[in-house]
């Protein structure tokens, strides 16, 4: 048994799981031959439509937490989930957290002469002396971060870069 100590002791260090956790799994071995545990979890919380519509609202809205979800269930059908009931929950529907897919972004020519029709007209109201000052609201280095979320296996969320413009010029 105390080789099964030191065991746990490493394997907790390698899989960044709690030593109780291994010992138990451990034990669980050596006593009924089984490699993984036998609980299950519970049922769904929540009705065959509301896991419809929960699936839907997913799909098309990216969450990257999954405390975001829950507080959405929760205003929603007044349903409570664990973290680790709704990550669970989110894996048996087929979703996963992952990277968005990064797309390169594509002006749009027809709001770019727009604009420079309307920038046109600021400068030829501008008193003689007057200071026409034009910012950029984003940040200086303008490079989308990428971040993930939980979204379907075999599905690709796209979200458009601006990796090309890597600094921010004023005029």
């Amino acid at each position: 048994m105390v080789y099964i100590i030191y065991y746990a002791s490493s394997v907790t260090q390698t899989l960044r799981k709690s030593e109780f956790s291994i010992s138990r799994h451990l034990d669980d071995y050596l006593k009924k031959e089984t490699l993984k545990p036998e609980n299950g979890g519970s049922e769904s919380h929540l009705h065959n439509k509301q896991t419809h519509q929960l699936i839907k609202h997913i799909s098309e809205q990216t969450y990257t937490h999954i405390r975001q979800i829950v507080a959405y269930i929760s205003v929603c059908w007044n349903v409570k989930y664990t973290l680790s009931g709704l990550k669970k929950w989110l894996h048996q529907q087929g979703f996963t957290y992952k990277k968005l897919k990064k797309v390169p972004h594509k002006f749009n020519s027809d709001k770019q002469v727009e604009f420079v029709e309307y920038d046109k007209g600021l400068k030829a109201a501008l008193a003689k002396d007057g200071v026409l000052l034009f910012m950029g609201a984003t940040h200086p280095t303008q490079t989308t971060k990428i971040t993930s979320g939980w979204i379907r296996k075999g599905v690709d969320t796209a979200i458009n870069t601006t990796e090309s413009r890597t600094r921010l010029g004023i005029d």
